[in-house]
């Protein structure tokens, strides 16, 4: 990650939101985790059972844990697929529900959402980013038609989910410069 000013390598595995057999022996090549879930109640009950069950493997395997930390403190998260119908009123009362919920049971669990970057990442108001919106601009067809998201030429069609996804760059290279592994004593 030399380009984001690191002296260390970061590796970013992609995996479906559930525990499948080989998920294990992803472990040792990724000791931070972003997670992500959706909004809606049975999404977020299937996600924080995922959640207890990424903890306990952590655990389990002694992985390294930054000092003064604890197992939640390696795992951030995101929502992701807002409806793209949602006004920015009801994406930010679907994020309350979320963060209420998460909050409550993994309290050390932190989201990648700004508290200092408002800005119209979802409709005319300013807001904090609280995730993506289930976008066409993000589909695999609009990738092979115009390019990543990130180097694309900004229109006004483009504009909103390239602000999601540098708000959330952002808030990931925050997330891997702040910690340090270290090994963890059992």
């Amino acid at each position: 990650m030399e380009e984001m000013g690191y002296d260390f390598d970061v590796i970013i595995l992609d995996s479906p939101n559930w525990v499948y057999q080989f998920f294990e022996m992803t472990f040792p090549l990724a000791p931070l985790y972003v997670a992500i879930t959706r909004p809606g109640l049975q999404e977020i009950n299937k996600f924080v059972d995922f959640l207890r069950r990424i903890m306990n493997m952590l655990y389990n395997q002694k992985i390294f844990i930054p000092r003064n930390k604890n197992y939640e403190s390696l795992i951030s998260y995101v929502v992701n697929q807002y409806r793209s119908n949602m006004r920015t009123q009801e994406i930010m009362k679907a994020w309350h529900e979320v963060n209420e919920i998460m909050s409550k049971e993994f309290p050390n669990v932190r989201p990648l959402v700004t508290n200092d970057m408002p800005d119209k990442y979802y409709g005319d108001e300013d807001t904090e980013f609280v995730g993506f919106r289930y976008l066409d601009e993000i589909s695999l067809d609009s990738y092979v038609e115009s390019g990543p998201l990130y180097v694309r030429k900004r229109t006004s069609k483009s504009t909103k989910p390239i602000k999601q996804f540098e708000a959330y760059y952002k808030l990931l290279k925050q997330f891997v410069s702040e910690m340090t592994p270290v090994e963890v004593d059992h």
